[in-house]
Formats: C-alpha cells, structure tokens, sequence
C-alpha cells in the first residue's frame, strides 16, 4: 500500500454493501494525514436502514436527469483536479456509464489511476443464476448453462480492461469472467462490526422461540438458492420440532428497499440466531 503515500484517492460511486463507507475509513485510519483518503456517492440510503457518511453524499435521484448529468460533470472536473487514483464499484463512475468510456480515455490522458472493483451480480447476469438454481444437479454433474455475463456486462469488462490499472473482484467465481483479475474478499473492519453489534438492543424479536434458531437473509432471494434452502430446511423442520427457521424474505412487509429488514434488524437477528445460512448459489467467498 506505500503508493498511497503523498497521493490522493477518491472511492465512488454507489456503495454496494457500504464497501466505499468501509474502506475508505480502513484506509484513512491507517494512513492519516499521509493519503488524502475521500468517498463520493451518488445514492444514500435512508438512515433507517444503516447510517452512513462519506465525504461527498448526494440523492441524485431525486433531481431531473439534465440536473443530475450537469453535477456530475462539474464533480468529475472537480475530482480532475483533486485525485490521482479512483476507485470504482461495479462499474458505477461518477459520470453516467453511456460516458464510462469518455471518462476512463480523460483519466488515461491526464495520467489517473483507475481501480475497477466488481462484487457480482454487475457482471454476472442474473438469468445465469436463475439457470443454475433450477438446474444445480445438471450444474454440478457439470452441464453448461447460459453465459455467466450478458452483452453490457461484457461491454463493461472489455472497457475496464482497457483502461483500468486493475480490475478487483470479491467472490472466487468470478475470477472465471476475468481471469486476470486480483481476488480481494469482501473485507470487515471487525472491530467497527463488533462494537456496533454490542450497541444495537434487542427489541420487536422477529423470532418467536427459544428453541435451535435458524436464520436466512437473502439480500435477493431468487440469486442466493433461497427455494433450494426452504425445500431442504422444510424437510429437516418436518423431522425435527425443536428447530424454528425464520427466511426473511418471506416476510411481509410493505417496503421499496430490496432489503425485507434493515441493517440493525440484520445485525439483531445475529445475535438472536444459532446457526445463519449465506447462500448456496453463488459460490463460497470470505
């Protein structure tokens, strides 16, 4: 990491899985006043679901599109003249991605660094994971499926391959799509998770029991092989009276967030359960 040293980097630009909040505090702390360390999103959430700050938040959309285009080109002649190195997610850059390929060929020219990270479903098409939920016996026998990534995917990977000074990616799998990429695993900043776990009460208990608790939070319940682990924990409740297993996404709630509960409900249900089941189609990653 010593060419952060006397340099400036900007994290942008949606923060998937609040990565941008993450390490751009990890590596503030661990630089100081070496590295100007600074995060730009586009879109934040409510503070009812997770409360974030960076240095540079906006809602953009809630502003016409002609507004949001205008800011945006203002911001990237800012960040021009502030940064050398950006760090991007998902392929989300500061102007809009019909401008990826403007914007990379500016930084290029102006000797900017460029960090392109992908987390997932940005390049791995859904209707891929749909295949293989419904077909993981053919998958694993080792039949083929549809391709991992769809036409803009690919689009995205061959213009980050030519401009991008390197290409991240956080699960094994896709390692498969851009085989020249750096495997990074999703990163935690343990002691931050753990004192915001201890402060968070337990309050409105989604579980009903005090039995063997078993807890699933899909994030999308139709990528994450949701169905196969409700068919399987169906069976084994069948068995078994001393298990209650509780599937967030089956419950109902009124909500425009893809998310069936907050971050704090997330982090409360934790403490509640035994045992959390992840996912079963993605892959393993950590």
């Amino acid at each position: 990491m010593s060419f952060l040293k006397k340099t400036s980097v900007l994290f942008a630009a949606v923060d998937i899985g609040w990565r941008i909040s993450m390490y751009s505090d990890i590596i503030r702390k661990q630089f100081g006043k070496s590295a100007k360390i600074d995060s730009f999103v586009k879109y934040k959430v409510s503070k009812k679901q997770y409360e974030t700050n960076y240095t540079f938040q906006y809602q953009f959309e809630n502003y016409p599109t002609v507004i949001q285009w205008t800011f945006s080109l203002l911001f990237f002649c800012y960040a021009l003249l502030n940064y050398k190195i950006f760090y991007f997610f998902s392929g989300e850059t500061i102007l809009t991605r019909k401008l990826i390929r403007f914007e990379f060929f500016i930084y290029k020219i102006l000797g900017k660094k460029v960090i392109m990270h992908f987390v997932g479903s940005d390049i791995r098409d859904p209707n891929y994971l749909y295949w293989k939920t419904k077909n993981i016996v053919h998958f694993l026998n080792g039949e083929k499926g549809p391709e991992i990534s769809s036409a803009w995917q690919k689009k995205l990977i061959q213009t980050s391959k030519n401009y991008a000074n390197h290409i991240l990616v956080s699960t094994p799998d896709l390692k498969q799509i851009i085989p020249n990429s750096i495997y990074y695993p999703v990163m935690l900043d343990v002691d931050s998770f753990l004192a915001e776990l201890k402060s968070i009460s337990i309050t409105n208990r989604l579980f009903k029991t005090n039995i063997v608790k078993i807890l699933h939070a899909p994030s999308n319940a139709n990528l994450k092989g949701t169905v196969l682990i409700d068919e399987e924990l169906e069976k084994l409740l069948q068995k078994n009276s001393d298990i209650e297993y509780l599937n967030t996404a089956n419950l109902n709630r009124d909500t425009k967030s893809s998310y069936t509960v907050s971050r704090y409900e997330l982090f409360q249900l934790y403490q509640e359960a035994d045992i959390v089941i992840d996912q079963v189609v993605i892959g393993w990653y950590g």
